[in-house]
């Protein structure tokens, strides 16, 4: 059971990167039902260091203005997918791997 989870983080991520790598803004939509429907959601950046600070973005309008922007104006986004370590435990799932940024 878990290692068919991990086969779906595993693929969701990898439609994550796509959508990075693609950057195609009138596929955004498509893109934002990668995240879960609900306007409790939080997207963490790597500048985050408190709650809805700088880097911490919440609610599904705020992700597609954060998403929007990184592919409009901002660098490169490589997931690590190989290196990824995935860890469920019940509802939960952890991901850890380098991810390089590179601006253009």
């Amino acid at each position: 059971m878990q290692t068919n989870t991990q086969d779906e983080v595993s693929s969701t991520l990898q439609k994550f990167q796509d959508g990075y790598t693609a950057r195609d803004v009138t596929k955004l939509d498509e893109f934002m039902q990668l995240f879960v429907q609900d306007e409790s959601i939080e997207m963490i950046g790597v500048g985050a260091s408190k709650h809805a600070a700088n880097e911490w973005f919440e609610g599904l309008a705020r992700i597609r203005e954060i998403v929007e922007g990184n592919w409009t104006y901002w660098g490169d986004v490589k997931l690590d997918g190989a290196g990824a370590k995935i860890t469920v435990q019940d509802m939960d799932c952890f991901r850890s791997s380098l991810t390089c940024d590179r601006n253009p």
